[in-house]
């Protein structure tokens, strides 16, 4: 799969996993049934699992801001304990069964008596990929330092090819995995890599870290206009790191971007946001660009959620001082698919020039087939 697509879909899955938590919550505090934890529980490690974003009917009430930082993981199962066979081969098996127990061991828990072996193994081998899966594997043992995990990270360039071999990976993995422990050391090390790789376990781990600050790496890549794909990958890393609610001011800049894919990558962000903020820099967005078929999916899947898109929509709608093409598109937007509140606000706007009138009077139409009780003339 493209890595630039597995980038958007992990920013979109990281948004949607937001706001179904957050609806969730919202519906065991209202009806005080227990059984509305378990069902959020399945619902973030669902998410979580997920390659694509698959749009949901939302309810009908109004949700409330829901937190713009990645949540808790959900507990990864547990893994199999080493078997006495890896053990003896790390002991005295020839180098190739060596090398071949410990890549197995990634898919096992670390015991004790695996750490033993390990010291074996570690005086038997001088490859330096083998060495840094050692040095993996001791810092995936309960209570283990981060020290050797560290130690053993290569000293090459965030490009070089050594950060794809399996020891090093491996490595990162382990630091992800344990970034909240140590967040001065591990911030550096995810940043060069998801501005490298599009590694899903990373993004989460930055998006969790609820970083104040954007790193500076990743604030000079997304103004690198000489480099595209690491421009994406930078604004993709920031949005999920919170930046619509963080720094704010940048997202609005990308939403106005010349570059059509990070205007498109901001926007999926917006359109399903946390806050009427994200939610009104997103309906402008959409109502400015009618004819694009990719801004309609996006707005065709934030609307599906039932977030508060279509009102900030209605807003637009209802604003003289928006142009009357935006105010047209933002109508016929919330005709299409928008809440009754929303529709009802819509349908009750009067008056438009030559362009918006009969766009408006279209949009009523619309809305009154949909709901009956709407309003069948304005009066704005």
């Amino acid at each position: 799969m493209n890595p630039l697509r597995v980038l958007f879909l992990l920013v979109a899955g990281l948004v949607l996993l937001f706001r179904g938590l957050q609806l969730y919550a919202d519906r065991l505090t209202a009806n005080e049934r227990p059984r509305y934890a378990e069902a959020a529980e399945a619902a973030a490690r669902a998410a979580a699992e997920a390659e694509g974003v698959v749009p949901v009917p939302g309810p009908t009430a109004v949700p409330t801001p829901i937190p713009t930082t990645a949540p808790p993981a959900p507990p990864a199962p547990p893994l199999p304990p080493a078997t006495e066979a890896h053990v003896a081969a790390l002991i005295d098996g020839d180098p190739p069964r060596v090398a071949a127990t410990l890549r197995a061991l990634r898919l096992h828990a670390i015991t004790p008596d695996v750490a033993v072996a390990l010291d074996a193994a570690q005086a038997r081998t001088s490859a330096p990929d083998l060495q840094r899966l050692i040095a993996c594997h001791r810092g995936r043992q309960d209570g283990a330092t981060l020290d050797p995990v560290f130690a053993a990270l290569p000293d090459a360039p965030p490009s070089h090819v050594v950060w794809d071999q399996e020891g090093t990976t491996c490595l990162v993995q382990v630091i992800a995995a344990r970034a909240g422990e140590d967040h001065v050391r591990s911030t550096p090390v995810l940043v060069d890599r998801v501005l490298e790789s599009a590694n899903p376990a990373v993004l989460l781990a930055l998006a969790r870290l609820d970083l104040p600050e954007l790193p500076a790496r990743i604030a000079d890549a997304s103004e690198d206009r000489a480099r595209p794909e690491r421009r994406l990958a930078a604004v993709g890393a920031a949005l999920a790191m919170g930046a619509a609610g963080k720094w704010p001011a940048r997202v609005q800049a990308w939403l106005e971007d010349p570059d059509r894919d990070v205007r498109l990558q901001a926007l999926r962000t917006v359109a399903a946001g946390p806050d009427e903020a994200s939610l009104a820099l997103a309906a402008e967005a959409l109502a400015w660009e009618p004819g694009d078929d990719a801004v309609a999916s996006v707005a065709a899947t934030s609307l599906a959620l039932g977030g508060g898109l279509d009102r900030a929509l209605a807003g637009v709608a209802a604003d003289p001082s928006q142009p009357p093409f935006a105010r047209a598109h933002a109508a016929f937007l919330v005709s299409e698919a928008g809440g009754e509140a929303a529709c009802r606000t819509v349908a009750a706007i009067g008056g438009g020039d030559a362009t918006l009138a009969p766009e408006l009077r279209a949009a009523r139409a619309r809305i009154v087939a949909r709901f009956p009780a709407a309003p069948a003339a304005g009066a704005r």
